[in-house]
């Protein structure tokens, strides 16, 4: 301020004669003197869960020096949806696609069978990518009688394990489903899964090879004289179209 015999007559714009970082990390900030002032630039912060702050302390020839107070706050973290990856496999450390898989002829009594699941995000910390990280998937059966189990803990190439468990198909023709993995990216992945239809069996009879199969025959006039029933008879059985032999035969007699 301007004063003439002790009468303010103006107010004279002066730079500062020194700036020094009071509190805080020094080597964050940047000052640089300009012709209005100064700039000050203070570098990203690094944490994800707490702001900073400092002190800058600004000194004018015999004024009384200034403080500038300044809070950072805590870095911006982001996941771009560009920067999800979910691939699948049958095998854990190779082949990991994002085609559909096709798992067939799954066992008719029921079982389970195993998907590898490699699943991770790039982060962002200020804007710049900071690595990848693991990421759960999420996996869906779309029928009741197919259920999954994940292990939710990646192994270090960000690969999960998931069991797919499946029910007795009681049905005489085989059954499909398809089962959906996601982890927020902007694409699923698809395991399609067949499994094959219950075990048929047939048992057929005749008297002679000229006959035609049936389920049953009969013999009139039997037991003979001596009651012991002297007429042939041929057995087929079957088990899935296919000879199965594994059958006995026993009497009902009234």
């Amino acid at each position: 301020d301007k004063y003439i015999n002790g009468v303010y007559q103006d107010n004279i714009p002066s730079q500062y004669s020194r700036a020094t970082v009071v509190s805080g990390n020094s080597s964050d900030i940047s000052i640089s003197r300009t012709s209005y002032g100064c700039d000050i630039t203070v570098d990203p912060n690094p944490s994800e869960s707490s702001s900073r702050t400092y002190v800058v302390e600004f000194e004018y020839d015999s004024a009384t020096p200034v403080r500038l107070n300044i809070t950072q706050y805590s870095a911006e973290v982001s996941y771009p949806s560009g920067g999800y990856y979910l691939g699948q496999s049958r095998v854990s450390n190779s082949g990991f696609t994002t085609s559909n898989l096709q798992v067939t002829n799954g066992d008719n009594k029921g079982g389970s069978f195993t998907v590898y699941y490699k699943s991770y995000r790039t982060k962002y910390i200020n804007g710049s990518s900071a690595g990848i990280e693991p990421v759960t998937p999420n996996v869906s059966p779309k029928h009741l009688w197919v259920n999954t189990y994940i292990d939710p803990r990646p192994n270090s190439d960000n690969v999960y394990i998931v069991e797919v468990r499946y029910q007795a198909n009681l049905n005489h023709s085989n059954r499909s489903t398809r089962i959906t993995g996601s982890n927020g990216s902007a694409y699923d992945v698809y395991v399609d899964f067949t499994q094959d239809p219950a075990d048929s069996y047939e048992f057929q009879i005749r008297k002679t090879t000229s006959d035609s199969w049936s389920t049953s025959i009969t013999y009139d006039n039997w037991p003979g004289n001596d009651g012991v029933m002297d007429g042939p008879f041929i057995i087929n059985s079957l088990k899935n179209g296919e000879r199965f032999t594994n059958w006995w035969a026993s009497s009902n007699v009234d």
